[in-house]
């Protein structure tokens, strides 16, 4: 059964009995946090939806076969086992690392449509600057004030419209559409999705 809990605010999971289990032997969830799963109507807390999970319950907590370092339920452990003969890199809570080769796949098209972007907004700008008659004065020995208003505007929509489009893509569907074409999702270390402050922070960052 796949269950779902709720920590610092946020859902997480979903997890199956016998991680759920090992979450409430080490603390890492408590009598009173609130789980659910599709069998429920609503949230309730885990001693009253699964009381047999409860290390004080008196039933034996089966232990979680680890693989790695990392605890690997049965279900998913052949699955586990294949992917590390792969030599694919696995990160925490069993989620796959995107490679090298489609990291850079979903770069290139992301490029692509960034640079169609562009285009349109450097058509927008010379259309500007040819009906306000810029291209008279391109000859004179020192560019009018408007060159540089619509050449520095233009840089600073460029830089705005590229940070928009991967922060707020990333923020609302977990990934760009270069990303997306690739089958990349950006997630949190538990799976959950991205906050919107954090996919800015992470684009303002890289």
């Amino acid at each position: 059964m796949n269950w779902y809990y709720a920590n610092g605010g946020q859902q997480l999971g979903p997890v199956d009995d016998l991680v759920l289990a090992q979450l409430s032997n080490t603390g890492a969830i408590q009598a009173d946090t609130l789980v659910w799963n599709d069998a429920m109507a609503d949230w309730q807390p885990l001693r009253l939806a699964a009381p047999q999970l409860l290390p004080y319950s008196g039933a034996a907590v089966p232990a979680v076969p680890e693989l790695s370092g990392m605890a690997v339920s049965p279900a998913q452990k052949d699955i586990y086992v294949q992917q590390l003969r792969e030599g694919v890199e696995i990160g925490m809570n069993g989620h796959v690392f995107a490679g090298w080769w489609a990291r850079l796949g979903a770069r290139f098209v992301d490029g692509l449509i960034l640079v169609l972007f562009f285009g349109v907004i450097a058509g927008v700008l010379v259309g500007i600057g040819f009906a306000a008659g810029l291209g008279e004065t391109m000859k004179d020995p020192e560019p009018p004030p408007l060159f540089f208003a619509l050449f520095f505007g233009g840089l600073g929509l460029i830089f705005f419209v590229a940070l928009f489009y991967e922060a707020h893509l990333t923020a609302k569907h977990g990934a760009t559409w270069g990303k997306s074409a690739l089958g990349i999702k950006v997630v949190n270390a538990d799976g959950s999705r991205i906050s919107t402050a954090k996919s800015w922070g992470r684009c303002l960052a890289n």
